[in-house]
């Protein structure tokens, strides 16, 4: 099939955790996710050249440990979790090359956190997994497996450098539990622009990196977190926030493989450093640093295993810590105020045959939400995907 232009990949992962301490329970917590992501190569099967369709269908299930046992953090330490247990178009789009693949558009329904600072999900810790912009400021900029209108231009500037930029519609229709009516345009709030410049060189004789640099603008209308509607304090006054259109940020990542054995490519040691700025008008997360390293082939003997080790901080918005710290003195509870949380997350991945990998999996968050008031927590468990 895939010769004659058509591929797919079924795949369903789970993630299985407990907190073995901090939190409200110590009970065994299940997410998973079923999907299938199938592509047409347009140009095999019609002759239309240079294009492609894709299409991705999701299915989650279980419940998220960040809620179930009070763990409170920041970036959910379970990111299989969250937009509900429902099926889904996760994507639906076409491809169009042009001018010998140097120019490349793309419309339908995609995720911006798919196309821009494009980032592997090896780990389980949303801190380290996938983009890095739809973990903090996912209202308006969503990640897999929420969908959105858009369309994107990728051109390639050099042999190994790249621009792109997109366009999507904010809209807060997608966010429903339905499977076509999300489909729907109507009910947009705003566009989201992103753009992204990419560079790819050689790192010495045998090493290669890649750089991502960008950045983001939404027109849709947000809370400020700290003004009211008379720009004074919302905490003091009790008025509704003050909308502000205008949401913004950028962020840079940097990845770097060095290969470990001469003879077997797949066996390499990979590094990472991933920084998100976001605007603190309106975002609750103003800041998320990780920096990580991913040991492909550790042992000759199981070339396809992996060790997996990860460090991040994030940054609770300071105005939205001034106005918890209000809202507390006042005798309300809109949340703790605080500064920032870290965690630390190891894993070793055991390729059990071609199609299941398994991966015990160790985290340690420390300040869970970014204030002392939270334990700190250590989660252990496993994720465990079935790919085919």
């Amino acid at each position: 099939m895939k010769e004659d232009g058509f591929d797919f990949v079924l795949n369903y992962t789970s993630e299985d955790l407990v907190a073995v301490r901090g939190g409200s329970s110590d009970a065994l917590v299940h997410a998973g996710q079923a999907s299938f992501t199938g592509q047409a190569d347009l140009e095999r099967l019609g002759g239309w050249n240079g294009a492609a369709v894709t299409l991705s269908i999701s299915h989650r299930d279980g419940q998220g440990i960040n809620a179930r046992s009070g763990i409170g953090a920041l970036l959910g330490p379970q990111e299989i979790f969250g937009r509900g247990n429902v099926a889904r178009i996760s994507q639906l789009w076409i491809d169009q090359k042009f001018m010998n693949d140097r120019l490349s558009l793309r419309f339908g329904r995609g995720n911006p956190g798919s196309d821009f600072e494009e980032f592997d999900c090896n780990f389980v810790n949303l801190s380290y997994c996938g983009n890095q912009v739809g973990n903090i400021v996912s209202d308006y900029w969503y990640n897999y497996p929420i969908s959105q209108w858009g369309a994107i231009a990728k051109v390639k500037t050099g042999q190994k450098t790249y621009l792109k930029a997109g366009i999507y519609q904010v809209n807060p229709r997608n966010l429903k539990n339905g499977f076509l009516d999300v489909l729907s345009p109507s009910g947009g709030t705003g566009a989201l622009v992103p753009v992204e410049l990419g560079w790819s060189p050689r790192l010495g004789a045998a090493g290669q990196a890649s750089m991502k640099f960008g950045g983001w603008y939404s027109t849709a209308a947000r809370d400020d977190v700290y003004l009211d509607n008379n720009r004074g304090s919302a905490a003091q006054s009790g008025m509704p926030h003050l909308k502000k259109r205008g949401s913004y940020g950028g962020y840079a990542s940097i990845v770097a493989r060095f290969p470990t054995d001469t003879g077997d490519s797949s066996r390499n040691v990979t590094a990472f450093f991933n920084a998100t700025l976001a605007d603190t008008a309106t975002s609750t997360v103003d800041r998320s640093f990780a920096v990580g390293v991913v040991w492909t082939g550790p042992i000759s003997r199981r070339p396809q295993d992996q060790i997996g080790l990860a460090v991040s901080a994030n940054h609770l918005n300071g105005r939205l810590a001034d106005y918890r710290r209000e809202r507390l003195a006042l005798g309300s509870d809109d949340g703790l105020p605080g500064s920032g949380e870290n965690a630390v997350e190891l894993f070793y991945g055991v390729q059990v045959t071609r199609f299941l990998q398994v991966r015990p999996d160790v985290q340690w968050i420390h300040r869970p939400g970014g204030t002392s008031a939270n334990p700190d927590a250590i989660i252990v468990g496993a994720r465990t995907s079935i790919s085919l």
